[in-house]
Formats: structure tokens, sequence, C-alpha cells
């Protein structure tokens, strides 16, 4: 409060704690008090103005009004965390999954324990002995698995996959019922497709691991892997190989692709999704007849999105025909154009959903187990989805 704010008030009424958190704006006029955190200006004296501070009796005493300010005080201040906290995330790009992982509700508690002036870590300390010390910490934890492998033994679980560079990356995990450890990750771009390169590789984790503790290999169906892993039990004949139940999966839905009836209503699926999805006011309209129900787009990589997107074709056959019969569609000019003529010819052939259906039902239950077999919450043993 300014020295000429603080003119004409009584030394009793400026003892009082109120004023180090209002002020006078008008020093004539001692009732209109503002408020220093909000400005809202109260009518009625210093008494008003601290119950509008805590919310509470305006002739609250001294003692319980310097309690409540402070818890009012911090949670103004935890409130102006909260925003500055999304606004780190979003600066430094990170993602939001990472909200949901315990490590960084540990660390925010640890923060708000330590209270105000923590300082934090400085970029060599990041990158030298911090990453040290987490670099130690990681191998004891894999030590603890390790200990595990020798006494309930263990799987060795290849994750093929390409990179934005192209390369041809392998991942090695171990599995055992404490959990599953990432060991390694290889650039195999010169040799994945060669067998005994293959081989060579399986061959020197089993010996990395342990083969007294290996008791299976788990890798993809590819020609590369069959070969180097028949190879591998051959000369270690304790292990076994087991092919990838995902994988398996995706490749018989690939092969029932390739029938012919079911390839040609696959390709007229993806082209009546694409065709919406590439042009604006006629997904706006489509939207408008769905009620904002979304139609799956097929994927490139996984063979099972194309049952998704047949799906939900036949989710919304009555909504797509209804806006393909509209006066918005008939009357705009894509319904005269080649590939609008097209989509609409789809969506009124009575064997394009009857072949729709019939897909539907081949595929539906792979997909089902491939789902169980693909998830990451829990084990997929047990399950007779197939039944």
């Amino acid at each position: 409060m300014s020295s000429q704010n603080e003119a004409g008030l009584s030394e009793h009424r400026k003892s009082d704690s109120g004023w180090k958190y209002n002020y006078l704006v008008d020093p004539k006029d001692k009732n209109s008090i503002t408020c220093k955190f909000c400005k809202k200006v109260t009518n009625g004296g210093i008494y008003r103005a601290k119950a509008h501070q805590i919310r509470g009796n305006r002739n609250v005493k001294e003692r319980k009004f310097k309690q409540a300010y402070m818890m009012l005080v911090i949670r103004r201040l935890e409130a102006e965390q909260y925003k500055l906290l999304p606004h780190v995330f979003y600066q430094a790009r990170i993602t939001f999954n990472v909200a949901n992982m315990d490590c960084f509700k540990e660390m925010i508690t640890a923060v708000g324990s330590y209270g105000p002036h923590l300082k934090p870590p400085s970029y060599q300390e990041l990158r030298v002995p911090l990453l040290r010390n987490e670099v130690q910490s990681v191998q004891q934890w894999v030590e603890g698995h390790n200990s595990r492998w020798s006494k309930f033994g263990c799987s060795i679980m290849l994750d093929g996959w390409t990179d934005r560079r192209q390369r041809t990356l392998i991942n090695f995990h171990v599995n055992s019922p404490k959990g599953t450890v990432f060991l390694e990750s290889v650039d195999a771009s010169s040799y994945t497709k060669i067998g005994d390169k293959v081989f060579e590789l399986l061959d020197n984790f089993v010996q990395r691991v342990g083969e007294e503790n290996v008791m299976q290999i788990i890798t993809d169906n590819g020609s590369n892997f069959k070969a180097a892993c028949k190879k591998l039990t051959t000369k270690r004949p304790n292990l076994f190989w087991t092919p990838c139940a995902a994988h398996c999966l995706d490749l018989m839905l690939e092969d029932i692709g390739k029938i012919d009836i079911v390839k040609k209503t696959i390709q007229k699926g993806i082209f009546l999704v694409g065709y919406i999805y590439n042009h604006t006011v006629v997904l706006n309209i489509t939207r408008e007849f769905t009620n904002n129900n979304e139609l799956t787009k097929a994927g490139v990589t996984r063979f099972a999105t194309t049952f998704l997107t047949l799906k939900s074709l036949h989710k919304q056959k009555s909504d797509l025909r209804n806006m393909f019969a509209s006066e918005k569609w008939s009357n705009g000019k894509w319904a005269e154009e080649q590939k609008g003529k097209r989509a609409n010819d789809i969506v009124f052939t009575p064997g394009f959903w009857i072949n729709v259906n019939f897909i539907l039902k081949v595929m539906g239950p792979l997909v089902q187990v491939l789902r169980i077999v693909d998830n990451e919450k829990k084990p997929a043993m047990g399950y007779g989805a197939m039944e």
C-alpha cells in the first residue's frame, strides 16, 4: 500500500494484517478496498475485504485470519504451479503419456515434499554423473532379473522393425516370471535376410543369457528366422523355437485377403473411405448423417486394420445410404464426378454389403484372437478365444 493511500488511516486500522494484502484506491474512500491478488473491490472496510479473501466470517479473529490466509496463498501458489506444468510439457514437446507414468508422479511428489527453492539439475549433471548413476541403477535392476532366469528359466524374444532411415533393427528381450527386460537393439540391415548370419546373432545372445537358462526363442515367421532357429535348436537341442502368435495371425489374415472376392471387396471399402476423407465437404456431410461417428481408415502395415475398416462401414451402412441418397449429395458437384459416381455405386450395390458381411464373419474370430495375443496388459495364455 502506497504512503499516499496510507494517509488518513488510524494507527489501529493500519496495524490490521489485512492491509498487507489489500489497499485503498482512493484515500478519501475508506470503505472501498481492493484485493492485491484478484483486484476485486469490496465495500465494508478491511473486515469485508478479509472475508472476501478467506471466504469466511467478516468478524474472524486475527489468528484465524492469518491461518486461513496462508492456506489461501498456498492454494493460489499451487494453482500457479499447475498452470506452469503443462506449459513445460508443451514447450519441450513431451508426450502426454508421461503423465500416466509412476515415475513422473513420484518426481512431482518428491519436488513438492522438498518445497520451494529446489535447484534443478544442470545440463552437465544430467548428461554425466546423474546418467552414470541411472545406468548403474538399471544394471542392478537387470541383475535382479538375472537371478530369476537361472531359477525359473526364461524366453528370448525378438522384435524386428524398420526405422525412419529404413534400417532393419531387431530388439532383443528376455522374459521370465519376474517380467521382461530389454537387452539390446541390433542393426541387422546388412544381413537380416541371411539365415546363417541371423543364427550367429541368436547363438551369441543365447550364450550371453546362458543356455542353461533359456527355454525357448520367440521370433516372427520369416524364412530367415525359421532357418536360423532350426539350426539353433539343432546345435542346442534343449531349446524350443516358438513362432510369434500375433505374426502368425496377421499372416493368416493377409492370406485371406489375397482371395479374389475378399481382395476386391476390401479394395472397394478402402476406396470408399478414402474418397470420403479426401473431400472435406463430403466428409462433413457424412458426419452429419452418421452423427459424427468416424469411419476407420485402413493402415499400411497391419492387415487387420482392413477388418476394422469394413466393420465400421457395415455399422454405418444405413447412414451412408441415406447420405448418398440425400439432396445434399445429389445436388453437389461430387455426384457428377467419376470418383463420386463410383463411391455412390459401391454404397448401393447389394453384393458389396453381402461380401462385407461374409468377410467379417470369416475374419472376426481371427481378429479377436489377435487382439488377445497382441495386448500388453495381461498374458494371453488360458483363453479359449476360438472355441
